[in-house]
């Protein structure tokens, strides 16, 4: 039976009903990325609340129900945040550090954090209806660049956003190596932090 999609925002009170979509999405990019090792224990739901809770950022969720059946089940998310590579201005440097830190122009951007729909809910125009309507509020934001990263295996996206006009701008390359532990590594952070 085809299910009846619905969209909207999510806020602070559906980070515990997020917790087993995340489980599943971060599931899913472990098994086809070795570079992404899951963490034991790791506590979604303070996870799922600070990411609701972060300025910019932000979560569609996907509902599913079925004519006449039972109240709408959580079907999918799509987390995403933007940020402004303009310097802040705040600082009388600002704007110099601006200039010479990065030879491109600052970008209004909006990146995908992530996108996870159940498999039983896939492929009956859900997930497309989320992207629409995360599309539509990049363009309210006015972002000027989407950038979107997505596993190669993810063959049905890679369509949708080149049907919607997206283009290639990259493709990445991951090698994982497995670090020994209780071994000193050499730091990677500056003198004094």
């Amino acid at each position: 039976m085809p299910h009846l999609f619905s969209i909207r925002m999510a806020d602070l009170t559906d980070a515990g009903p997020l917790v087993p979509l995340w489980k599943d999405f971060c599931r899913e990019r472990a098994a086809v990325d070795p570079s992404m090792i899951l963490k034991q224990g790791f506590d979604y739901e303070a996870f799922s609340r600070y990411v609701l809770g972060q300025p910019l950022s932000y979560c569609l969720l996907l509902e599913a129900s079925s004519p006449g059946g039972p109240a709408p089940v959580l079907a999918g998310f799509l987390s995403f945040f933007y940020f402004d590579e303009s310097p802040p201005g705040q600082s009388p440097d600002a704007a110099l550090r601006g200039t010479y830190d990065n030879p491109f122009e600052p970008r209004r951007c909006c990146n995908i954090f992530g996108i996870y729909a159940k498999p039983e809910f896939r492929k009956q125009g859900g997930v497309s209806l989320m992207l629409n309507t995360w599309i539509a509020h990049t363009e309210q934001m006015q972002a000027s660049d989407i950038d979107v990263l997505i596993s190669s295996d993810q063959v049905g996206l890679q369509k949708y956003f080149r049907h919607v006009g997206f283009a290639e701008a990259a493709v990445q390359f991951t090698r994982h190596r497995n670090l020994p532990r209780g071994v000193p590594l050499p730091s990677l952070h500056p003198a004094g932090d």
